[in-house]
């Protein structure tokens, strides 16, 4: 799963996933981005856990922690 953002502000402009459930998942991707949410979105969520759904929150933060280092750089 990867998350495409604007890195000003922040906000959902795309997800790609790959794999056999990707049309499982994809849906909340689509609710995001048609409502302009920002990434943090994903990492203030509540996710069962263990579940495949849970993987927007990591990629969330990975997506920030790559902000974290262009901006740092």
């Amino acid at each position: 799963m990867k998350l495409v953002f604007r890195s000003d502000d922040r906000t959902l402009l795309g997800v790609h996933i790959l794999g056999d459930i990707a049309a499982e998942l994809i849906s909340h991707g689509q609710v995001a981005v048609q409502a302009k949410l920002p990434i943090d979105h994903f990492i203030q969520s509540t996710y069962n856990v263990p579940t495949l759904s849970e993987a927007y929150k990591y990629a969330a933060y990975d997506g920030l922690q790559r902000l974290r280092g262009k901006v740092l750089r």
